[in-house]
């Protein structure tokens, strides 16, 4: 699935997990260094253990397989 971030600029292609979600303001923005960013709450290390495992890289995973490494 691609989107567009206006009619001016080039095509991005969402990741699965985002796919039929409606994509967040400034989503497509270069985040800013100088601040703080929120925790996902989402172990990466054992996400990406899981990605490899599967033979998947982080662009197919889907919602679900992605919630199983939430923690709070």
């Amino acid at each position: 699935m691609n989107r567009t971030k206006n009619d001016q600029e080039t095509i991005e292609t969402l990741p699965k997990f985002l796919e039929g979600e409606e994509i967040p303001e400034g989503y497509f923005d270069a985040p800013d260094s100088y601040k703080s960013v929120k925790s996902l709450k989402i172990d990466i290390g054992k996400l990406a253990d899981y990605a490899r495992k599967s033979g998947k890289d982080g662009w197919s995973l889907t919602r679900e397989e992605i919630e199983m490494f939430k923690h709070e």
